[in-house]
């Protein structure tokens, strides 16, 4: 059972994800990390136009337009500027219509349902602000939204062992570059792939290249399906319901490795960590398998296999890695292993 302090906690986030992300970010978020990160960003959308060049099932005219669409991905990173000022009277009007009370709970949900309500209302005679952040910035996930054609990625995600100003390179790209290369790459799946640059739902592809697309992604939902889940009672994971994000993972890892070995060639390559017998491209992967690693009760395995858009974490990892020949090069896995299978699978 949850402890209560959880419940209060993740009810005041809730309901003033803006005021505590500003507390949030003060305290926990490092002043550079932004400028960090959007130097990421640019480095993983260079190695995918890089990548489109290899693609042999894709045709020139949807390759440009590819092209287009990633360098038109805008960012989110962090949090919004006016969140941090002193005085601050946009954050302050956000929470005006709010007169919470210590001693009623039950009045203090009502008043917040209100309020929001009344934004929510507000907007409706207001143009629609393309930069306005839709979510708190002490929130640990990152978003990639269709119909903007942008990516988001709070405060709250950009931590250890994801991300850090102070550790090595191969573990940001492997961690958050992964991510970061994760959320791009769903502009380019089964679903954000009707989307064209500007967010508008168009068909940008041709016949050919779609027709090719649906081809290479019936390879993953072979592979994916094929996977048994022991801890949900022997179900299999749903190849077809997990395709746009299996179809990411898979992208997001090849384009960040991809960016970090671009990285190593420009800037040298980085000191090894004292005590591990390992080398960067070795540290990359173990990064990313570690910021998946994860727990589940039986009983929640059980049903989320069932709805859960994501393979399972251990998949996830398993998946992306078996389809990766850079991953069996950096660890010696013999062809025809479970690690490095004759089959591989890949879209992007």
């Amino acid at each position: 059972m949850t402890a209560w302090w959880r419940h209060c906690v993740r009810y005041v986030q809730g309901s003033m994800e803006t005021a505590i992300g500003a507390l949030y970010v003060r305290e926990a978020f490092a002043g550079k990390s932004k400028l960090i990160v959007t130097d990421l960003i640019g480095e993983i959308k260079q190695a995918y136009i890089e990548t489109l060049e290899e693609l042999e099932w894709m045709d020139a005219p949807s390759k440009e337009k590819a092209r287009e669409k990633v360098m038109a991905v805008k960012e989110l990173i962090g949090y919004p500027d006016h969140i941090l000022q002193e005085n601050n009277e946009k954050l302050d009007e956000e929470y005006a219509l709010l007169n919470f009370s210590e001693e009623q709970f039950f009045e203090n949900t009502l008043e917040n349902l209100k309020s929001e309500a009344h934004k929510n209302l507000k907007k409706l005679r207001e143009p629609v602000d393309p930069n306005q952040w839709i979510i708190g910035a002490a929130v640990v996930n990152a978003f990639y939204s269709p119909n903007r054609n942008q990516i988001v990625f709070p405060a709250g995600i950009l931590q250890p062992p994801l991300f850090s100003k102070h550790q090595p390179q191969a573990l940001n790209f492997g961690g958050i570059g992964m991510v970061i290369g994760h959320e791009i790459m769903h502009g380019f799946d089964d679903n954000g792939r009707n989307f064209d640059k500007d967010g508008n739902m168009l068909n940008w592809w041709s016949n050919h290249s779609a027709e090719q697309f649906k081809e290479q992604s019936q390879c993953m939902v072979q592979q994916y399906g094929n996977f048994k889940w022991n801890l949900a009672g022997g179900q299999n994971v749903s190849g077809i319901t997990t395709l746009g994000e299996n179809i990411a993972d898979n992208g997001g890892i090849r384009q960040a490795f991809r960016a970090y070995l671009k990285w190593v060639e420009t800037r040298g390559e980085e000191e090894h960590l004292p005590g591990l017998d390992m080398n960067d491209k070795q540290l990359f992967f173990i990064n990313f398998a570690q910021v998946w690693c994860g727990a589940y009760r039986p009983e929640y395995a059980s049903q989320s296999i069932k709805t859960d858009s994501h393979s399972p974490l251990e998949y996830r990892v398993l998946g992306s890695l078996q389809n990766f020949e850079a991953f069996s090069e950096a660890f010696q896995c013999h062809k025809g292993s479970r690690m490095n299978p004759e089959q591989k699978c890949r879209v992007w």
